[in-house]
C-alpha cells in the first residue's frame, strides 16, 4: 500500500489507477436510491371537494389579516412580537439546528482531508554476539530520527444512496422546522390580536358602565325626590343604591382584567409590562372583512402545520431508504500523500504516497439492520397519520371557525334588536314612574334589563371578532413565508445556510 521514498511524480500505472477509481466514484454515485420515496404523500381519507359553506374555489390568499383591520397600533405590536418573541426565537433556534444537520448530511457526499505532523526519535538496545574467534563482539546503541508529514484523504462512494437519503432526509426536516417557525409566528400574530381586542374591550367596558353609572344616578335622584313625596319607599332607595354599588365593583374587575390583558401581551411582545395601547383608545375596531374560503385541499400550502407534517412524512421514507442502503455493502477510497526523512533538512525530498480501495459489509448482526428499516417503516406510517390527522384538524378548524361566525353574526342582530327593546321599555317605565303610576320596581327591571343586554352585545362584538380572527387563523396564509429571524445576533451569511429543499418551496 505504501511506497516510501517514491520518486516526487507518480508513476503511469498509479496515474492510471487513480484515473480509474474517480471514473469509478462518478459512475457509481449517479445510481439512483434503493427506495422509491414517495414525495408527495396524501392524507390516508378522500379530501372534500368543498366546505360545506358555499365558497368560491379559486379564493385568494387571504395575507395577513391585522392589515385588513388598518390598526396601525396593532400592526406595530405584532411587527414587535414578530421581532422579540421569545418563544419565536426558540423556533428559529431550532431551525438552525435543523440546517446545520443538514449541512453536516451533505459532506458526506465530499472526500475527508486530514492532516498528519510526526516527529519521533528512536534507539535500539545494543547488540552482543560471537566473534567466531570465542570471544564476543558489541554493537552499540544506534539512535535515529524520523520526521513525516502527510495529508490522508478519505471518501466513500455513495453506490447504495445512503448518504444522499440522509442528506434529503436531513433536508426536509429544515422544511418542517421553518414551517413550524411560520406556525408559531400565525399563533403570535392570532394571540396579539386577541390580547388587545381584550384591553381595548376592557375599556368600552369600563366607559359603558361609567354611563351606566351616571344613570343610575339619576334614577336615584328621581327616587329620592319621590320619596320625598312619599311615593317611593326607603327600600326602592337602598334597591338603587345596590344598583350604583355592584357597578363599582363591576369597575374593579374591569381594571384587573385590562391590567393582565397587558401583562400577555408585554409577555407576546418579550418585554417588561407597560402600556402599550393609546390611552384614549376606548372602542372596538369593525371586524375585517369575512376571506374567500376557497377548497380544503388549498389548506395543504396555506397551513404550515400542514406542510410541516407533510415534510416530516417525506424525512420518514427517506430514512426507509437510508436504512436499507446502510445494509448494502460499503465501498472506500482512500490515498495518502506527504513527506517522511531521518532528517528534518531532507524532509521535502522525500515524497510518499499511497493509494487503496476498500469494501466492507455486515456479515451477521443479529437481524439489526432488518429491525432499523421495520422500525424506519413504522415511523413513515405513524408521520402519514400524523399528517392526515393534521389535515383533518385544519378541515375541522375552519368548519368550525365558519359555523360559529355566521351563528355570532345572527346572535348580534338578535341583541340589537333586545337592546332596542329594552330601551323603549326603560323609557315607558320611567314615564309611569315620574307620573306615579307605575312602580319603582318596573323601572329597576328595566333599567337591569337593558344594562345587561348592552353589556352582553359589547361582549359579542368582541367574540365576533375573535371568531373573525380565527377564520383567518384556521385558513392559513402564505404571509409567514416572508419571515425573516432576528438581525440582532450573528448569522453566518454563507450561501449554505439554506437547503435544497428549501430552495424547491
Amino acid at each position: 500500500m505504501m511506497a516510501p521514498n517514491s520518486p516526487t511524480s507518480a508513476s503511469p500505472s498509479g496515474g492510471r489507477w487513480l484515473g480509474a477509481a474517480l471514473f469509478a466514484s462518478a459512475l457509481l454515485n449517479s445510481g439512483c436510491l434503493m427506495h422509491n420515496v414517495n414525495k408527495d404523500p396524501r392524507p390516508p381519507f378522500e379530501l372534500p371537494a368543498a366546505y360545506s359553506t358555499k365558497a368560491p374555489p379559486d379564493a385568494a390568499d387571504p395575507g395577513a389579516f391585522w392589515l385588513r383591520l388598518n390598526e396601525p397600533e396593532l400592526t406595530s405590536l405584532i411587527d414587535q412580537a414578530l421581532a422579540h418573541n421569545l418563544q419565536l426565537r426558540q423556533g428559529w433556534a431550532r431551525l438552525e439546528q435543523a440546517r446545520a444537520g443538514s449541512r453536516g448530511a451533505m459532506a458526506g457526499l465530499f472526500p475527508r482531508i486530514d492532516s498528519n505532523l510526526s516527529a519521533s526519535r528512536s534507539a535500539s538496545p545494543p547488540r552482543i554476539f560471537p566473534d567466531g574467534m570465542g570471544g564476543t563482539r558489541e554493537i552499540p546503541s544506534v539512535e535515529s530520527d524520523n520526521f513525516s508529514i502527510s495529508a490522508p484523504v478519505s471518501y466513500e462512494l455513495d453506490v447504495w444512496g445512503r448518504v444522499r437519503s440522509g442528506m434529503f432526509a436531513a433536508d426536509q426536516d429544515v422544511v418542517a422546522f421553518r414551517a413550524d417557525v411560520e406556525a408559531i409566528a400565525m399563533t403570535i400574530a392570532a394571540t396579539v390580536t386577541e390580547r388587545w381586542f381584550d384591553v381595548i374591550e376592557q375599556r368600552a367596558t369600563r366607559k359603558l358602565i361609567e354611563e351606566q353609572m351616571a344613570v343610575s344616578e339619576r334614577t336615584l335622584s328621581l327616587v329620592r325626590l319621590r320619596f320625598e313625596d312619599n311615593n317611593a319607599t326607603l327600600s326602592d332607595i337602598y334597591q338603587q343604591q345596590q344598583q350604583i354599588q355592584g357597578m363599582q365593583s363591576r369597575l374593579t374587575q374591569v381594571a384587573v382584567g385590562e391590567r393582565l390583558a397587558e401583562t400577555q401581551l408585554a409577555l407576546l411582545l418579550g418585554t417588561p409590562a407597560r402600556k402599550f395601547i393609546d390611552p384614549a383608545r376606548l372602542a372596538l375596531p369593525d371586524p375585517p372583512p369575512l376571506p374567500e374560503v376557497g377548497i380544503p385541499a388549498s389548506l395543504l400550502e396555506m397551513r404550515p402545520d400542514v406542510r410541516a407534517a407533510k415534510a416530516r412524512a417525506i424525512a420518514a421514507d427517506y430514512r426507509v431508504a437510508q436504512a436499507i442502503a446502510a445494509r448494502m455493502p460499503r465501498f472506500k477510497l482512500s490515498a495518502n500523500i506527504g513527506f517522511s526523512s531521518p532528517s528534518l533538512s531532507t524532509l521535502f525530498e522525500s515524497f510518499i504516497w499511497s493509494l487503496g480501495a476498500s469494501m466492507g459489509t455486515n456479515i451477521f448482526d443479529g437481524g439489526q439492520a432488518y429491525a432499523a428499516i421495520d422500525r424506519s417503516r413504522a415511523a413513515v406510517d405513524e408521520r402519514v397519520a400524523a399528517y392526515g390527522q393534521t389535515m383533518l384538524q385544519a378541515i375541522v378548524e375552519v368548519e368550525s371557525a365558519l359555523a360559529r361566525e355566521r351563528q355570532q353574526e345572527k346572535r348580534i342582530q338578535l341583541l340589537e334588536l333586545q337592546t332596542q327593546t329594552s330601551e323603549r321599555a326603560l323609557e315607558a317605565a320611567r314615564r309611569r314612574f315620574a307620573a306615579g303610576i307605575g312602580s319603582y320596581l318596573s323601572t329597576l327591571t328595566a333599567l337591569r334589563s337593558l344594562q345587561g343586554a348592552q353589556q352582553t352585545l359589547l361582549n359579542a362584538r368582541r367574540q365576533l371578532l375573535s371568531q373573525r380572527v380565527q377564520v383567518y387563523r384556521a385558513m392559513g396564509s402564505r404571509w409567514t413565508t416572508q419571515l425573516t429571524p432576528p438581525q440582532d445576533r450573528n448569522t453566518d451569511a454563507s450561501p449554505q445556510r439554506g437547503t435544497r429543499a428549501e430552495d424547491k418551496r
